[in-house]
């Protein structure tokens, strides 16, 4: 609510876009990993730690997979799908971005 009243309409929904695609992204990158962890650990009774460092280790992957899709190009194949080319430069999390007022 606070958003829509600091917010241009613009970039109101160039932010809802940008939350948009992590919000539907998150779930399918975690491939259930962390659902399952609440599963098998109660059951796990010698690789306790050895299920949640594969956990993670399978999360971290999956993260940098994210990452390295965006960073070749992903996020301008997004902006183009939204029609929207500022949700380029969030996707990228850009400091140096004109929009950031740092560049």
């Amino acid at each position: 609510m606070v958003m829509a009243r600091v917010l241009t309409a613009k970039d109101l929904a160039t932010y809802r876009q940008t939350v948009l695609v992590f919000m539907f992204v998150a779930p399918l990158l975690q491939l259930g990993v962390t659902q399952g962890i609440y599963y098998f650990l109660p059951k796990e009774t010698e690789r306790i730690r050895g299920r949640v460092v594969d956990a993670l280790v399978v999360l971290a992957i999956m993260g940098l997979l994210f990452g390295v899709v965006i960073g070749v190009g992903g996020n301008h194949y997004l902006a183009g799908e939204f029609s929207n080319p500022q949700v380029a430069e969030l996707l990228l999390c850009d400091p140096d971005s004109p929009r950031s007022g740092n560049a």
